[in-house]
């Protein structure tokens, strides 16, 4: 079951399934915020998962693979589809023929199934009313290959902020292809060593980074390069605390303010571009939810939720 995550992490739960009887309560468990501080012209990355989920529970891992010719690219991701039975594949949310075009565009994973008679059976678990308006629903079919292959067209260049997703698709950082190359994730030998290192300067106190994401979006218009990121960090967290509502107290004050996150700060930013800036709605929105995860840090922990691996640099 992967409604409520990520067009990232729903489609990965897809792919897990293969490889794990729970890959949905891995996710589960693995979700946290944590805020990179150190990156140029104050710009800010956001993890969203404490365990490095391109690390493969029977071995291996998930790596990008690239190729800037397309038919370079479709046949890489056969070769993989024929080794695996199954590739992940990075497409444009704008080009999906399936997504209601509401937005402008960003990387988003879907999963490759199969391939006969010339078409490519895609999958998308990806189901959200999204952040611009408009609702997209699950996809499962048969894609010709000109079809299919236009999906993955990449942007050149990719906005830094999405970049730094793809980066950080997994919760720590994976090398990414250059922009301009066709996109997909293959199986290898377990390359990452430690793998679970955030390298520069990260809070990883879930109370301390959101009080961190309250002054970037209480600085003005700019905050809107990271609504998308934000949006995400509130959906993973009402993923999690849905699963807890029986078993946690407070999971629903949780689930609750995390899901009104998303208009509070859209809403805020929104204002702020027509003149009028809402200090007062961003800091009540982060400041609610900064208290609610400081107060379950240890509820969560003693049940495997959220914990920091070792060696994340605080």
């Amino acid at each position: 079951m992967s409604d409520g995550l990520s067009c990232y992490t729903g489609n990965l739960v897809a792919y897990l399934e293969r490889h794990e009887t729970d890959p949905a309560g891995r996710v589960a468990r693995s979700i946290r915020v944590a805020v990179r501080t150190d990156l140029p012209d104050g710009s800010l990355a956001i993890s969203h998962h404490a365990t490095p989920l391109h690390r493969l529970p029977d071995g291996g891992e998930l790596r990008y693979r690239s190729a800037r010719d397309r038919d370079a690219a479709l046949h890489g991701i056969r070769a993989e589809l024929d080794a695996q039975g199954q590739v992940l594949v990075v497409a444009d949310s704008s080009l999906l023929p399936w997504s209601p075009g509401t937005d402008t565009g960003a990387p988003h994973y879907l999963l490759v199934t199969g391939f006969d008679d010339g078409r490519w059976h895609v999958v998308d678990r990806f189901s959200a009313l999204l952040p611009g308006g408009g609702e997209q629903r699950p996809f499962d079919g048969r894609l010709g290959e000109e079809e299919f292959a236009g999906l993955l067209r990449p942007r050149d260049p990719l906005p830094p902020e999405q970049r730094r997703r793809n980066e950080h698709a997994f919760g720590f950082p994976v090398p990414v292809p250059p922009d301009g190359d066709h996109q997909w994730l293959a199986r290898v030998p377990d390359e990452s060593g430690d793998g679970a290192v955030l390298p520069g300067q990260w809070i990883t106190d879930p109370a301390r980074a959101l009080d961190r994401l309250a002054e970037h979006f209480a600085s003005g218009p700019g905050g809107g390069r990271l609504l998308e990121d934000v949006w995400a960090v509130a959906r993973h967290h009402t993923f999690r605390y849905e699963r807890l509502r029986d078993r946690l107290d407070g999971a629903d004050e949780a689930y609750s303010a995390w899901n009104e996150l998303p208009r509070a700060v859209r809403f805020a930013h929104e204002s702020a571009q027509r003149g009028r800036a809402r200090p007062s709605l961003i800091a009540t929105a982060f400041g609610r939810l900064s208290r609610i995860e400081d107060d379950l840090r240890e509820p969560l922990a003693a049940r495997g939720y959220g914990v920091q691996m070792e060696g994340a640099k605080t």
